[in-house]
């Protein structure tokens, strides 16, 4: 799903940085080649994850993490340019995520230094946000939807293609659309339960873990604290004791009220508690809006070559 790519790109690095490329005309764009080159060895990166000692001395990590010192690289130009523009009495043109965070960590420098209180003769700052808390969530944000969401993207095409009836259905939908504006692409709640159905059917991250940081009994299992628990998304979204033909894909589940019955817990696309995806309304609504700008001009269709149903290993490519 190379092409599909092209859309996170555009968006989150216009987003996050204020960077407009276009990725699809310009494939050798160095972001995107970067991006490409992290989630094109996700295995060195999930084996440098699992026996960090063993990647380091083979040169497995150092493979891995290479491009992500591209990333590292500009993210910090931009922060140190965008920085010393604002004390020269310059900036202040861009409305980013990275912006954002400078003018807040300003704002905050300021008030801490005017309600400072001196202790023993030193000066007490409130917290402030680093440079190097800046890089990471910048990249985080960069980063996080590029994968996912074209993965996403691409699985709602299988979807469409599977289920002519379903994109007929949505096509209706869309065709009422006169202009893409955030009230007129929340109102398509046909589209919405299409694309909480592919997200059950075929989620973009297979699987999500947490740590366990109090002593816990799951079933006759006794869980120790630091104890990494890997929780099955794929399995728990097929489980039929939480949805009524688990193997079959029926986005009218989450219109007719069936979905209320489901654990809170058994629908995890974005994981779950107050660790979960920050960016799960920005993802949804990217996700929706892509997906109706492209059925007003395009339908999807099964060929030969299209396989019958995917494995979990979709995501991972």
């Amino acid at each position: 799903h190379r092409d599909l790519h092209s859309f996170p790109t555009r968006r989150s690095s216009d987003l996050a940085y204020g960077t407009q490329i276009d990725s699809l005309t310009d494939p050798n764009s160095p972001i995107q080649q970067n991006f490409e080159a992290i989630f094109s060895q996700k295995w060195d990166l999930l084996f440098t994850m699992m026996f960090p000692k063993i990647a380091a001395a083979t040169g497995i990590k150092t493979r891995a993490f290479r491009p992500f010192q591209f990333f590292i690289t500009m993210t910090k130009a931009l922060i140190e340019e965008r920085i010393a523009a604002l004390e020269a009495g310059r900036g202040g043109e861009f409305n980013d995520f990275l912006q954002t965070m400078i003018d807040a960590n300003r704002e905050a420098l300021k008030e801490a230094k005017a309600q400072s209180q001196t202790q023993n003769g030193q000066q007490q700052l409130k917290k402030t946000i680093t440079t190097e808390e800046m890089m990471s969530q910048s990249m985080i944000f960069l980063l996080a939807g590029f994968d996912t969401t074209a993965t996403i993207m691409a699985c709602c095409t299988y979807h469409l293609a599977k289920n002519p009836d379903i994109q007929e259905k949505l096509i209706d939908e869309v065709s009422t659309m006169t202009e893409y504006t955030h009230d007129s692409v929340m109102g398509l709640k046909y589209l919405e339960a299409f694309l909480k159905e592919c997200f059950r059917m075929t989620p973009p991250a297979v699987r999500v873990e947490r740590e366990c940081t109090a002593p816990t009994l799951l079933g006759n299992v006794k869980v120790e604290p630091g104890t990494v628990v890997s929780i099955p998304v794929f399995v728990v979204h097929r489980d039929p004791s939480q949805y009524k033909n688990p193997d079959e894909f029926d986005p009218e589940r989450f219109i007719s009220g069936d979905s209320v019955n489901h654990h809170p817990q058994a629908f995890l696309p974005f994981g779950g508690g107050p660790r979960m995806c920050i960016a799960q309304r920005f993802a949804l609504m990217e996700t929706k809006l892509a997906l109706a700008q492209i059925l007003k001009e395009y339908r999807f269709e099964a060929v030969p070559e299209t396989k019958v149903d995917l494995s979990p290993y979709y995501a991972l490519r």
